[in-house]
């Protein structure tokens, strides 16, 4: 059985060449400010041995684990306020988007050492990244009853505390207790002078109470602070709209962020959200009216492409999409838009290329139900109607369809004779959320069904 999915709201700030696609990638813009990602004890190592963490890390990058773990034990031996080796290296897989990895070195932590505070503040970070409240709420309880022992130097002791107060604040914020969440967010804020936990996760909760003003002061109080990548206040705050599906208000933080200085970051995602609400040429506008910088111009060129995609413009898509991918070779959405592009043509050869692509795609990615959906569609478009249906029973990790793959089924269902099914199909895409590349033609085959 298939289920319709909107576009889960949320904007994807990646400050790498990891271009945006919004088919596959959501994350939350203040997920590395939250405290819930599962990145090693907040900023404990910054400034202590900088260098050396960072060619840690790049091996690490590498696939080279063994060389990783040699430098962080060296460096642990003149800074002994470091956390362990294994606990760094955990935390930076989880940045590296390896999280099967990361948790299995925490597990083994877990298993060979001592009970230890800062394992358990790991693991409850790790839960509530995931919103697993009771878990999360078990390790803090864990790790509030561990007395600490004669390896945790004081340094290290009161960062675990902070830690420690940290992830309680987050998990009454996450349960709805606001009075608490405020409570303990104000307590780490007196206890750790401009703490950007604290001052933003004060903002989250005055938010959540429909405080917006109040919201907002507290947003731009965390633009003074040193914060990597604290996002401008205006592009928090439409964030945080798009979250409710207020649309109005959404865009008129970002109309209003549009002022400020240095907003490359929020005009990327203005021009983002753009094409989730289906206009393209505002979206080409916004992305357009700055030559962007050379370390962002890839993906404003991704976004322009969609744009031209969204727009009908399949031979403008087909062209800007390839030299996008020619950097980023391996990126699955890109990689699908593309083929979207070529199935729209008439030429047998574009047809049979973009059915390659799809068969590939699928071979890199065969759980995804989008992967699937693309091939089916391919398959239809070369008159291959057995093959799109059998190719939409493959099994999946999940049957949540894009407002696109829902098209494609109908497509499918109705080239099976199946045109009642077809139409409930389109009818639910069509009142869905989020970009939907093939509306037109959605909306014209609904009412073309409906006669």
């Amino acid at each position: 059985m298939f289920c319709l999915r909107s576009i889960a709201p949320g904007l994807l700030l990646a400050f790498s060449v990891c271009i945006f696609s919004a088919k596959e990638t959501r994350a939350d813009i203040l997920s590395s400010i939250k405290g819930v990602n599962p990145q090693v004890l907040g900023e404990l190592h910054a400034g202590l041995a900088g260098s050396s963490l960072d060619e840690a890390k790049a091996y690490l990058l590498k696939g080279d684990l063994a060389s990783a773990r040699t430098i962080v034990e060296r460096t642990r031996q003149s800074f002994p306020n470091l956390p362990l080796t294994d606990l760094l290296i955990a935390g930076w897989l989880f940045d590296l988007n390896q999280p099967a990895a990361g948790l299995q070195i925490m597990e083994n932590l877990a298993a060979t050492m001592p009970p230890r505070r800062d394992i358990h503040i790991q693991f409850a970070r790790i839960a509530l990244a995931q919103s697993r409240l009771f878990d999360a709420s078990m390790h803090i309880s864990t790790a509030k009853s561990i007395i600490p022992d004669s390896t945790e130097t004081k340094e290290y002791s009161v960062l675990l505390d902070r830690l420690l107060l940290e992830m309680e604040s987050l998990l009454a914020e996450k349960r709805g207790n606001w009075k608490d969440a405020e409570a303990g967010y104000g307590q780490l804020r007196t206890v750790v002078a401009n703490s950007p936990a604290a001052v933003n996760g004060l903002a989250r909760v005055a938010f959540a109470q429909e405080d917006t003003v109040k919201a907002e002061t507290l947003l731009r109080e965390a633009e003074t602070l040193s914060i990597p990548n604290q996002p401008l206040a205006e592009l928090v705050l439409a964030s945080w709209f798009e979250g409710r599906a207020k649309d109005e208000e959404t865009e008129a933080w970002f109309s209003k962020g549009m002022e400020r200085e240095n907003n490359e970051i929020l005009r990327r995602e203005y021009s983002r959200w753009l094409l989730r609400q289906n206009r393209p040429e505002d979206a080409r506008k916004v992305a357009t009216q700055v030559k962007p910088s050379e370390e962002m111009k890839l993906e404003f060129l991704a976004v322009v492409s969609l744009a031209e995609l969204m727009s009908g413009n399949s031979g403008e898509a087909e062209r800007l999409l390839l030299k996008v991918l020619e950097t980023n070779p391996n990126n699955f959405g890109l990689t699908n838009n593309l083929i979207w592009a070529l199935a729209r043509s008439k030429e047998k050869e574009k047809l049979e290329q973009a059915s390659k692509l799809a068969e590939s795609n699928l071979r890199k990615n065969p759980l995804s139900i989008e992967a699937v959906a693309t091939l089916a569609w391919t398959q239809l478009r070369l008159g291959k109607v057995s093959e799109a249906v059998e190719t939409f029973e493959r099994p999946t990790s999940n049957r949540n369809l894009s407002r696109d793959a829902a098209y494609f089924l109908a497509k499918t269902k109705e080239a099976e004779g199946k045109a009642e099914e077809s139409k409930k199909i389109l009818d639910g895409a069509i009142r869905a959320r989020g970009e939907f590349f093939h509306l037109k033609a959605a909306n014209a085959d609904f009412e073309r069904l409906s006669q």
